[in-house]
């Protein structure tokens, strides 16, 4: 059985609607994983290089969780206000804890440490959390990547449309022609009965309404008048005139 074209159009419809329901719903997702923790303390910062890739990339939200400096060990990556550029955030990975309590980091990807080290005060949280892709809109804009923010912001708009879209408007629409389809079909198709009076399951025809009676006296009456005019004889007139004729020529064979 063919799908009409507005069963079609409806199931596209659907498709598309879930389909950007999906999407903006785990966007939303992630981003209340990314700002949810700082209410508890945490912190949550959009990475915006590459130096601890291939793990961790421009982009991402990493979520880090409140730490003492002397707590931190060697090998652990480690979210630290940048002492090379003051303001910052960094998130590099602890190489080495110096005699002085200051700490020494570097970039997984970097090939060389960084420059400078980390007093421990400066020391924010440990990453615990990390959201893929989130971040890539505040990226861009850092990068004065201005035509892929508005690209996003653009598709944000298309699939907040098509998640808004009423599925049950298209499906009042073809319920409707459906109906007044089937009307129609009802119309043209002849009535069947089911008859489960012998015990099987057989269509029969619908009754068919019986033809009115006439009265007796004017179909007696009809038949005394004779033969209709435009000389049209009725069946039993033919065989009595055919009668007549056979009695005739048997007197005049006997004549003879």
């Amino acid at each position: 059985m063919t799908a009409s074209p507005s069963q079609t159009r409806a199931w596209a419809w659907l498709i598309m609607s879930l389909s950007a329901r999906i999407i903006l719903g785990t966007t939303a997702v992630a981003v209340l994983w990314s700002v949810v923790p700082v209410a508890f303390g945490w912190t949550s910062v959009v990475v915006v290089s590459g130096s601890m890739g291939p793990r961790v990339r421009a982009g991402d939200v990493a979520i880090a969780s409140p730490i003492e400096a002397a707590e931190v060990r060697p090998g652990q990556p480690l979210l630290v206000e940048n002492p090379s550029e003051p303001g910052r955030l960094l998130l590099h990975r602890v190489i080495r804890r110096n005699t002085d309590g200051s700490l020494v980091t570097k970039g997984d990807a970097n090939s060389v440490e960084d420059s400078t080290p980390v007093p421990p005060e400066a020391v924010r949280g440990l990453p615990r959390l990390l959201v893929r892709w989130i971040g890539l809109p505040v990226h861009w804009y850092g990068q004065r990547e201005y035509p892929k923010v508005w690209i996003t912001g653009a598709v944000a708009v298309l699939l907040s449309m098509l998640a808004a879209k009423r599925l049950d408007e298209d499906t009042d629409e073809n319920e409707g022609a459906e109906q007044t389809a089937a009307s129609v079909a009802d119309a043209d198709t002849q009535e069947i009965v089911y008859d489960f009076s012998d015990g099987t399951l057989l269509p029969r025809p619908a009754a068919v309404p019986a033809a009115p009676q006439q009265d007796p006296d004017t179909v007696s009456a009809r038949h005394t008048h004779g033969p209709p005019r435009g000389g049209r004889h009725t069946v039993a007139g033919s065989h009595r005139a055919n009668r007549s004729r056979g009695r005739h020529r048997r007197r005049h064979r006997l004549t003879r």
